[in-house]
């Protein structure tokens, strides 16, 4: 499953600390395969190779690595295709 994370305004933190947090919830579900930075904002791009995930769980653990971090209110998570807001965390 093809997952992508779109920050469209700055990070208040390295996107590489956001990266690791990702991996550190999917553990062996899946990994960071990318990701970039430019004039729009910045990007992670995930792959989840463990069927046993469906988008709702997939969301659920994407935004527990996010919710680590104060993230822009624009954030959205794109999962196959199907775009998710995610919303601030308030830490």
């Amino acid at each position: 499953m093809k997952v992508f994370i779109y920050f469209n305004e700055p990070l208040t933190v390295a996107r590489d600390e956001i990266e690791d947090a990702i991996e550190v919830v999917l553990n062996d579900k899946g990994e960071v395969t990318g990701g970039g930075s430019g004039n729009l904002g910045s990007n992670i791009d995930v792959e989840v190779f463990d069927e046993s995930l469906d988008e709702v769980k997939t969301f659920a653990l994407i935004q527990s690595a996010l919710r680590r971090f104060r993230i822009p209110k624009s954030t959205s998570i794109v999962i196959d295709g199907t775009r998710y807001q995610m919303a601030p965390s308030n830490a």
